[in-house]
Order: structure tokens, then sequence, then C-alpha cells
């Protein structure tokens, strides 16, 4: 059990608790008076000076904020412009781009379907070691990409390329896994 002291002026006995609470409303007392012990009492003059030195800190504080807040605001307006001048920019340089970057659903599907019906000669090659700039898979691009342009002329060249790119690497994805697949159907017929 905590100590138990008793003050010359006390009545009962106080437990340390009670000694801090008494300290605080000594304190608390302290502000509420204009005068200390030690100073005697507070003049006008006094509280004048004081509020004088605080308005001039509280001043001084102002302007050193006014000239961050200005040092701020013209980096954020830098920053501004320099943003704006790279959007238009952005702007300008995707006008002069494809606008289309998404290859027409319509177009994958005439490519494909012509590419089926070139013959078996003119098939792209899609083995692991071919690749869509192969001077036969070339050659079968021409074509396709000729009978694209002779069905339907609203496409670009660059267009149907990609549509013709797009179905190639979609023709070899699906030859290579049929190729793991049957490797995958061969080894579980070994085990």
């Amino acid at each position: 059990m905590a100590a138990l002291s008793r003050g010359p002026d006390d009545c009962v006995q106080r437990t340390p608790g009670n000694e801090r609470g008494r300290r605080r409303r000594e304190l608390q007392g302290v502000w509420r008076t204009a005068t200390t012990r030690e100073m005697g009492a507070v003049t006008d003059a006094d509280m004048l000076s004081a509020l004088e030195s605080v308005l001039e800190d509280v001043s001084l504080r102002m302007d050193h904020m006014e000239e961050k807040l200005q040092a701020i605001s013209q980096s954020l307006d830098a920053t501004i412009k320099i943003f704006l001048h790279t959007s238009k920019n952005m702007e300008i340089n995707q006008a002069a781009r494809t606008p289309d970057r998404k290859t027409p659903i319509g177009l994958s599907i005439l490519v494909r379907r012509i590419h089926k019906n070139l013959g078996e000669q003119l098939q792209w090659k899609v083995r692991p070691t071919d690749h869509f700039r192969t001077e036969h898979n070339e050659e079968v691009t021409a074509t396709v990409v000729q009978a694209v342009k002779d069905v339907e002329p609203k496409w670009s060249f660059h267009q149907v390329r990609r549509a013709c790119n797009r179905a190639f690497e979609s023709l070899k994805v699906r030859e290579r896994m049929e190729r793991e697949a049957a490797r995958t159907m061969s080894r579980g017929g070994n085990s």
C-alpha cells in the first residue's frame, strides 16, 4: 500500500495521487492570476510589452510563412506549366499515332477465314523455330493482306498486318499447346 502522508494544513490523510491533484490545482491558480510571488504585481506596461513581443514574434513567423508559401506557389506553378506542356505534347503524339490500337474483331475473323482458305502451300509455318518474319511467312502474310484489301479496303495496311501477326501468334500458341499435350499423353502412356 502506498505510504500515506499528512500535510501541515490537511485534516485528512492524502495519497500521492491526491498530492498530484493538489499540485495541478496550484499550477492552474498561477495561470489565472496576473501576479506571482517572485515577480510581484504585473503592471499594464508589462502586459503591453509582453503582448508587443508576442505580436512581433507572430508577425515575423507570418512573414516567414508567407515567403515559404510564395516559394511553394512558384514551384507549383512551374510544375503545372511543365505538366500542361507535357500533356499537350502527349496529345499531339497521340494524334500522330494510329488511333485504333486494338485490332477490330471483324478484321481478325476475316484474316483467319482468308488464311484458312488459302490452301495447303500458303499456310503460316508455326514450328518452334519459325517466326512471323521468315520468308515463307512473309509471303503468306502478303497474300493475306492483299486478299483482305481486295475484300474490305477500309482497313489500313498496318491494321491488317497487325491482325495477321496476332493470328500467326495464336496459331503458334495453339500448336505449342497441342505438342505439349501430345508429349504429356505419350509420357502418361509409358508410365
